[in-house]
């Protein structure tokens, strides 16, 4: 089931209200088109990833449900490929499960302790604009998507100015919170900076 956050226009600019306004319309348009048969599916998660007991399968599993349930939002947001502004976010997370699938199919080797600084780097599987990891990105990656009419304030020096509407799916988001995760880092964290390889985004 889809919630939406509510949000304040408080003190905010001309700009930031436009942007705030059109995120709203095009929330309200992509919950009134969404299936219902994934609002369905989503309920269900729990009970099937109850049914797996490999941690990396029930990951699997649920990335690849992340991205069916995402996937009829994408005529409602600005988020395209090229558009890598959301690679440069202060936090990036990724779990040690989600870290250990992405070391397996890129050979790159999970950082035994936290790099300082790293907060001016890009994703380090970014190359040339492009996710190099697309397939097998974290799921904070998958369900960070915003619905203002343009990316203007996914820019790393402007996304914690303001909020901007986004779709939660609350099952979705408890079945990953459950699962046997390890340490949660940031991506630039755990893993050293690297050429990644152009991906399909």
């Amino acid at each position: 089931m889809i919630d939406k956050g509510i949000l304040t226009d408080t003190g905010l600019t001309e700009t930031e209200k436009e942007a705030q306004y059109n995120a709203r319309k095009n929330l309200a348009s992509a919950q009134k088109a969404y299936p219902h048969a994934l609002d369905q599916k989503e309920g269900k998660i729990g009970r099937r990833l109850g049914n797996i007991d490999d941690p990396q399968e029930k990951l699997r599993v649920l990335l690849k449900l992340a991205d069916e349930l995402y996937q009829p939002l994408q005529r409602f947001t600005p988020c395209k490929k090229g558009c890598s502004s959301c690679c440069r976010m202060p936090d990036i997370h990724v779990s040690e499960l989600e870290a250990s699938e992405i070391g397996a199919k890129t050979g790159s080797e999970i950082s035994p302790s936290p790099r300082r600084d790293h907060t001016q780097e890009p994703c380090p599987f970014l190359n040339e604009e492009t996710c190099g990891i697309y397939d097998y990105r974290p799921f904070f990656c998958r369900t960070h998507v915003v619905f203002s009419r343009t990316p203007t304030w996914c820019a790393p020096e402007k996304c914690n100015q303001l909020e901007i509407s986004m779709i939660r799916f609350p099952n979705l988001r408890q079945a990953y919170m459950d699962l046997p995760k390890g340490e949660i880092r940031d991506i630039r964290q755990m893993f050293a900076p690297r050429r990644g390889e152009a991906g399909t985004h």
